[in-house]
């Protein structure tokens, strides 16, 4: 069944881990490779463009990124598979 965007709104609303989460990107995975390596501190307060463009590529230079970002896209992409299959089953459609 095709949802509408009103009722993908309800749903997660009203049943949050049926969320599905945004589709990956490059700048996702560097962020949350900040978040996964403990980075955070490093970053300051009101970052320009020219600072977020730097760490940004520092990250996707760093020697465990490559295989951070495939892992963070699998997951994402596989995580939203399975919220359409629940989705798709005939008595969350009635719920």
């Amino acid at each position: 069944m095709k949802y509408s965007e009103e009722e993908i709104n309800i749903i997660n609303e009203k049943r949050p881990d049926l969320r599905k989460k945004p589709a990956p990107s490059t700048t996702a995975a560097v962020i949350e490779f900040i978040k996964k390596y403990d980075c955070v501190f490093q970053l300051p307060r009101n970052l320009t463009s020219q600072e977020w463009f730097s760490l940004k590529q520092q990250v996707q230079d760093h020697k465990d990124f490559p295989k951070f970002q495939t892992v963070y896209f699998n997951e994402v992409t596989e995580h939203n598979q399975k919220i359409n299959k629940k989705l798709e089953d005939p008595k969350m459609e009635k719920e």
